[in-house]
């Protein structure tokens, strides 16, 4: 028997020469049908449960063209930026609020990304010193881009993810900016969070009311820290035993999100409708972000499969193997990159997964 090969494509683009309109019209119409046809039928095997939302994921780059579209259809309106790409990057902004002094300069900047193929979840720290080019104001710090933002457009959400974005070469999806009182609200409404402090320290600087100084102090151990706690620990610039850096903060400040991370595992919130919406309502009062809610909902149950040994940490820090240096900018200390580019630190971000 002749071995018979039908394809619908390479026989439509005959008829677009060689038949009438008529003819092509109802052609055209069965290969849209047929189209319609698999699509509901994708849709059945999903709603059997026989495609899932992970499966999307790890076999999107195995599928032909047209099982690619039916599954785009099923899932466009879950799927956040970034996940087709296999990498969501959300940039973390931690500053005072506008109740402190320097209320919109972002003492913490954190590029956070998540790969779902893998369940692996990477924070790459940049020091606030970093002397970057910002769009519209030259040469900065990297910590004034949101305030920069905030005066003009009342967006610095906005101008902070484009510049950490183009020094970095990656899209930014998402950005969560976090004032002092949202932070404290968050780690309460989670009834505290568990630290380890690694080594022991005093702090006889931390800031005060009405620009005043307050002595903090922090022992070596396990420490279940409130709101208020977990604050003091993120923020101390001045510690002795080598706590005295921005550095040394930055390490702090990544093991207090991953702690969060483990609190809201622990207990479960995705199991709480009303524990999640409490959240979010602090998120809507003290938090900026582009997150939608159901976006928020998504992620946290994507992240939620992540293991601790399946998260990375990475700090750019100055030493000898660092692609960063120090120097004065126009009277200030800056740090910079040591090539007068930012391909090594574009690296560090685009290969974190692999270091």
């Amino acid at each position: 028997m002749r071995d018979i090969r039908i394809n619908l494509i390479e026989d439509l683009e005959k008829e677009l020469i060689l038949k009438k309109p008529s003819f092509l019209k109802r052609k055209a119409k069965l290969l849209f049908k047929i189209l319609g046809i698999f699509i509901i039928i994708c849709f059945l095997l999903f709603s059997k449960g026989f495609i899932t939302e992970e499966s999307l994921i790890k076999e999107m780059p195995k599928l032909s063209f047209w099982k690619g579209v039916a599954r785009m259809i099923i899932f466009r309106e879950n799927l956040l930026k970034g996940e087709i790409s296999d990498r969501i990057n959300i940039l973390l902004l931690g500053m005072a609020g506008a109740e402190h002094e320097g209320a919109y300069l972002t003492d913490t900047v954190i590029l956070f990304s998540f790969k779902p193929s893998q369940n692996k979840i990477a924070l790459l720290s940049l020091p606030r010193d970093l002397l970057v080019p910002i769009p519209g104001y030259g040469l900065q710090k990297i910590n004034t881009a949101y305030a920069l933002g905030m005066s003009k457009e009342k967006d610095g959400g906005k101008l902070s993810s484009l510049v950490v974005s183009e020094i970095l070469d990656l899209p930014v999806h998402y950005f969560v900016a976090i004032d002092f009182n949202g932070f404290e609200k968050i780690v309460d409404a989670l009834g505290g969070i568990e630290i380890y402090v690694e080594r022991s320290f005093i702090d006889t600087l931390y800031p005060g009311p009405n620009f005043s100084y307050r002595t903090i102090s922090f022992e070596k151990g396990w420490q279940i820290m409130n709101g208020k706690r977990a604050l003091e620990f993120v923020r101390s610039r001045h510690g002795t035993n080598n706590e005295n850096s921005d550095f040394a903060r930055m390490r702090r400040q990544q093991k207090v999100i991953l702690a969060i991370k483990e609190k809201i595992e622990k207990i479960k919130i995705l199991e709480e409708p009303e524990k999640v919406w409490q959240l979010f309502n602090i998120f809507s009062k003290y938090f900026k972000t582009n997150l939608e809610f159901d976006e928020i909902v998504r992620l946290g149950k994507l992240i939620s499969k992540v293991e601790e040994k399946a998260i990375l940490t990475k700090s750019l820090e100055v030493n000898e193997n660092s692609p960063l240096k120090a120097e004065t900018y126009n009277g200030m200390f800056v740090l910079v990159p040591k090539t007068g580019n930012f391909d090594e630190i574009s690296k560090i971000a685009k290969d974190i997964f692999n270091l």
